[in-house]
Formats: C-alpha cells, structure tokens, sequence
C-alpha cells in the first residue's frame, strides 16, 4: 500500500479536528504527524498550546493531565518547533480514524500514513526539521504499540558553534543512552556530542546502534535534540514478525465480521480466529476483568497446545466443538435455557448499543488479538477448563469434569487443569 498523505497544507487547529483513512490490507503501519506548538509567550493566551491524538479508540495521551507526554505537543517544550511523533501498530483493514484535540490551538504540518514492508528495517529522515533553538527540546518520539524491538540505529551530525556545540540525547523506555564515546561527563547523558576542537575539523558524522531485544509491548522512543543538530535518519528493527495467519474464505454472499462490525454472517466459518476468539471471551466473562478475559483466552489456547482431539486442533473446532449435544463452551450453544440472551450479545456483540457492552466487546477484541500475537503469558498456569464462582467447585470435579484439577482463583472464576490420566 502506498504512503497515504491526509493533509494537503499546514493546519491551524483550534477545535477537535478528525481525519479519516482506509486500510486495504491487514498490517503493521506508521502513522507520522509533524505538529507545531507554541509558548504562552509567544501567543497571546495565558497557558501554552498542547496537542495529542487517538487513532480510533486508542488513547495515547491526555494534554490536560499529561502535558509532557512523549507522544503529545508541548509549548513549553517546543517554543514554535516542529515535533513529529510516529505511531507503529497493527491495523485492520477497513476504515480508521485519527481524531486530534488540542488546547489553545496547534499546527498540524504533516499527517503520513505507510505500510511497512520489511519490519527489520524502518527509515525515518530528520534532516529538514531541525530548527534554530538554544535549548533541548524533543524532535521526535515513536510508540510501538505490541510490537517487539530489537534495535534502534540515528545516523546523526554534530557542528560546534563557537561557544558552544550540537548534541543528541535518545531515551529508548525511559531509560537514556550514554555516550560511550566522549570522555567528559558532563555530556555523558547525550549520545551524541560536539566538542571544541570541530570548531577548525566542521562537521563530526557517526551512526549508533542500541539493541534492546524486547518484546511485544508499548515501546517509546525519544530523541531531543539542543541546537541545530541534523538527525539524518533513524532506523528501527522489529524483527522477524510472524505475518498473521489468513483470514478464511467467506462462504458466498458473506462477508467477513471486524471488531468495528462484528455482526456474525450467520456462520462462524466467517470470522477469523480473533474474531472468534473475542466473541467466547465476550460471551464468558465480558463482565470481569481483563485478567479474568486473558484466564479465559489462555485457556483456549492451552486446549490448542494439548493436542488432543477430544478438544480440537484449530481454534474454530476448539470453541465450536460439541459431544452429544454438549458444548465445549456453554455461552457458543445457542439453545442454553441459562444463556439468558447470551448467545445474542455474542452473535451481534455492538447490538445493544450500551456503553458497557460495548467496552467490554472492544477489552475482549483487544485480549483475543494479544493472544494470538503472543503479548502477555498464560496467568492460568496451563488450566484447561474454567467456570465462574457461582457454580459449585464440588459439582464441577465430581460431575462435570470428574477428577479435575483445581489450579488457581482468578477475580470471580477458578481455573482447572484435566484429569492427569483420563483418555482423550
């Protein structure tokens, strides 16, 4: 997909302001905003111009509260420099949004949206923005969003400016990388630094790597610069990503539920196995807490691990699997007397147009997608079976799974490993 451009000229906002964009290919994506704020000073309102973002229902930061946010615009920090925050994260196809809300006004300069082809190397030129300033300040932040990071590379210059000199610092999650390079202390906070004697050599050019080697998460990344350095570019490493498996081929006349439609085609063959996922979380345990979604969702995923036929060997046939009339899991039977309208919220989960339900459909999307990608480990300890506490523990290892094995308590459900020696 090529760089999608959303604005056409700089932007003076003073109000809520949205921009709308599709996706036409499941992937990982940048979302680059160039964005100008001032100072109180400089303006004639007495607080400064901040800025922040949502894409979609994602909330980065809150100007109101959280003014120095890395992935937020700062007038106390920009004094009317430009600063450009990049989002990377996975979308859906279909249609986004990024929704802009800025106190006492900002600029927007740019908005880039770009699909990324090779996760192991992601370019990012500086070399235009930076402007005349004789204090640090932040040129730009990146937030990964559940994507690892294995490196983070700049290819930087530094002048000396008679009396004083360029620098560079980089802070990679909160943590800011020394300069290994320079002897003096006093810039050791800088990765990058000018020195005197440039003033009779000019320009000194150097690229750094830093590996981190971390894991799926929420990754920030800040470079501030002092002066007018050039940040040539910067080049980020995410690894080798596992693309996500295809969705199925709808049946004719079908289309395929998303999280932002995810009204079942009549035929769960339809949904891909986060949709499918997302709809026994919703329909188990959306009024719980996450924990309690991700007990459940590990779960599935331990029944998946086992290997076993009597459980199924794909996530469809695990959650959609029935024995004598009995299902695996009692929210996907549609004719439960105890369902209590169940199986309708879970088969339209966004019908009912409450607040509530709605968030908890959105937690339980998010939790399936965290699964499958492999963010956070199994709370559950490797159970198998679950049920909520308002059904007897007694019953449940004598009757319903003879010999079952209690492992833990999590919120209001207790999680089960099977019988050691029964035959699957």
């Amino acid at each position: 997909m090529p760089k999608q451009s959303l604005l056409a000229n700089p932007r003076k906002i003073k109000e809520i302001t949205t921009f709308d964009f599709p996706i036409d290919q499941p992937g990982i994506y940048s979302i680059s905003t160039v964005a100008h704020c001032s100072s109180s000073k400089q303006t004639q309102f007495s607080e400064d111009e901040t800025l922040h973002l949502q894409i979609d229902e994602l909330v980065f930061s809150d100007a109101s509260s959280e003014k120095n946010s890395p992935s937020a615009w700062n007038g106390t920090q920009l004094r009317g420099d430009a600063k450009t925050v990049v989002f990377l994260l996975i979308l859906e196809k279909g249609d986004h949004t990024l929704t802009f809300f800025p106190e006492n006004g900002a600029q927007i300069d740019k908005i880039e949206v770009e699909n990324v082809s090779n996760p192991r190397n992601i370019q990012f030129s500086f070399e235009n923005q930076v402007q005349k300033n004789n204090e640090e300040w932040p040129l730009c932040t990146f937030q990964l969003l559940k994507l690892p990071l294995i490196s983070v590379a700049a290819d930087v210059s530094v002048w000396w400016h008679w009396m004083d000199g360029d620098r560079v610092k980089l802070t990679i999650d909160g943590q800011t990388e020394w300069n290994d390079t320079n002897s003096s202390t006093k810039y050791i906070n800088w990765a990058w630094t000018a020195t005197p004697w440039q003033l009779f050599s000019g320009e000194k050019r150097k690229k750094k790597t830093f590996v981190r080697n971390s894991i799926a998460a929420l990754h920030t990344i800040e470079f501030w610069v002092d002066d007018t350095p050039v940040v040539h570019d910067v080049t980020l490493d995410l690894g080798d990503i596992l693309p996500s498996p295809p969705a199925p081929t709808p049946l004719p006349g079908h289309r395929i539920p998303t999280v932002g439609d995810p009204k079942w085609t009549g035929n769960f063959a339809d949904d891909t196995d986060q949709m499918l996922l997302a709809r026994l979380i919703f329909g188990e345990a959306r009024n719980q807490s996450k924990e309690v979604m991700q007990g459940v969702a590990w779960t599935v995923k331990n029944r998946l691990l086992a290997k076993h036929s009597y459980f199924g060997f794909t996530y469809h046939e695990i959650i959609l699997k029935k024995s004598r009339g009995i299902y695996q899991f009692s929210c996907m039977n549609p004719n439960d007397p105890n369902n209590n309208d169940n199986f309708s919220l879970l088969i339209n989960p966004l019908g009912d147009k409450k607040k509530l339900t709605e968030r908890a459909w959105f937690s339980a999307c998010e939790v399936a997608a965290d699964l499958l990608n492999e963010v956070y480990d199994d709370p559950t300890d490797g159970a198998t079976y679950f049920h909520s506490d308002n059904i007897s523990a007694k019953k449940f290892v004598t009757k319903d799974v003879p010999g079952a094995i209690f492992v833990k308590r999590i919120g209001h459900f207790l999680f089960y490993q099977g019988p050691q020696k029964r035959k699957l």
